[in-house]
């Protein structure tokens, strides 16, 4: 790595786009789901590329299915303090309800944050019962962390959701996530936004999640580790070091691309 690095390498390691930054890759990666679910359900007719800058409408309609984008739901009850989801789905021709929660944590915080999700909107799936009586009511919450990652668990949601698309469709959220900080990424390392698109395109994100269970403090060593041992050294020739410590995050060697 170069020297002066030692923040931006950590830095891009640790990434969690907190505030604005985070706001723009939720949103980012949800909105590439909802597309695909209005597609199938026939609301739309062609699906927006995942780079696409257009944001969804607040509520679509079709004959069957209404659909909304980040609209509070009216309730009657004073417990149900939540009541805003990313999107929801209401199929009156299938009697189903599906609501939309996007999360990008940290890498270890993916099981935690599944967890606040599904007890924070609680009353808010039994509201919805309340107004659509007989209705299915699921809610999906679409962890993706911070650096393109996912569970197994959401691999078998996916499917629920969009078959055999799946993992194109996870594809798709990953390299919304991966990309929507370009400007930042180009403002960090020092390099044009050109240079920093062009590199993005390079790097093969394969549509594959990332499994690994390391704690922040785990990878402050290792990170503290590289910096020692290898000042001048990229990524490629660190591949032996890491797999020796079973570090299992392929999106490492892809921001470390740009060092």
């Amino acid at each position: 790595m170069r020297q002066g690095s030692k923040e931006r390498g950590s830095y891009l390691v640790r990434m969690q786009c907190a505030g604005p930054e985070y706001l723009s890759r939720h949103e980012a990666a949800v909105k590439v789901l909802f597309y695909e679910l209005l597609y199938d359900e026939g609301v739309i007719d062609e699906i927006p590329p995942c780079y696409s800058p257009d944001k969804p409408k607040p509520v679509y309609v079709s004959e069957n299915v209404k659909a909304y984008w980040d609209v509070p739901i009216y309730v009657d009850q004073q417990e149900v303090r939540c009541n805003r989801v990313d999107a929801r789905i209401v199929n009156h021709m299938c009697k189903r309800v599906v609501t939309l929660e996007m999360s990008c944590p940290w890498v270890n915080n993916r099981t935690r944050k599944d967890e606040e999700k599904t007890l924070k909107y609680g009353p808010l799936r039994w509201e919805l019962r309340q107004q659509f009586p007989g209705y299915e009511v699921k809610q999906y919450n679409i962890i993706m962390d911070a650096l393109g990652g996912w569970s197994r668990e959401l691999d078998v949601m996916m499917r629920e959701l969009v078959g055999g698309r799946s993992t194109h469709v996870l594809r798709k959220m990953q390299r919304a996530v991966l990309s929507v900080c370009v400007v930042d990424i180009a403002s960090l390392l020092g390099v044009s936004v050109r240079t920093s698109e062009r590199r993005l395109s390079e790097l093969s994100l394969r549509a594959r999640p990332t499994y690994s269970d390391i704690s922040d403090q785990a990878l402050d060593n290792i990170m503290r580790n590289i910096l020692t041992e290898f000042p001048n050294t990229g990524y490629r020739r660190m591949t032996g070091f890491l797999q020796e410590r079973r570090l299992l995050i392929q999106q490492l060697g892809n921001f470390w691309a740009f060092t």
